[in-house]
């Protein structure tokens, strides 16, 4: 049986706003889609059977995209040792601006994934879920040779 998934979008700016959509692949996708016009916003995937009765997610795996005016990451939280970035552009180097939870911070633009490739990995994470990992390229946050470390955002 296919997991029932929670999925929450949030945005932050002067209209803040939370709010649970329908686990629906249409909904997600028109959410994903509005979300490109956001200063900053997030969506996450998660399992329902993590959700606890006062409606919190309790522990992984939870599938992220981030949004911040334009520009998309997804990140993928199996475990706390296992926290994945999507390589949208595996060649690309240098930071951008980018705001996540509302905060301005520098982010790795090989980490930038555009608009089609959210939507596809998206589709595919409610389809196979964490095996996706298998099909797509992905940095370990907690890996020291990934861009965090390597465009020295973190040290």
């Amino acid at each position: 049986m296919a997991p029932r998934w929670i999925i929450r979008f949030e945005r932050w700016d002067s209209r803040y706003l939370r709010k649970i959509i329908e686990s629906d692949q249409p909904n997600l996708e028109m959410t994903i889609r509005v979300m490109e016009m956001e200063t900053s916003a997030t969506l996450t995937i998660s399992d329902a059977k993590n959700e606890t009765e006062d409606g919190f997610i309790e522990g992984p795996p939870t599938f992220i995209v981030s949004a911040s005016q334009g520009n998309f990451a997804v990140s993928l939280l199996l475990d706390e040792a296992n926290f994945y970035d999507l390589a949208g552009n595996p060649m690309a180097t240098g930071v951008i601006s980018f705001k996540i939870g509302g905060q301005e911070t520098p982010f790795p633009r090989k980490y930038l994934v555009d608009l089609e490739q959210v939507l596809e990995v998206s589709r595919d994470y409610l389809r196979i879920g964490e095996a996706i990992l298998l099909k797509y390229s992905w940095d370990n946050q907690q890996d020291h040779d990934n861009a965090w470390f390597k465009e020295n955002i973190v040290t």
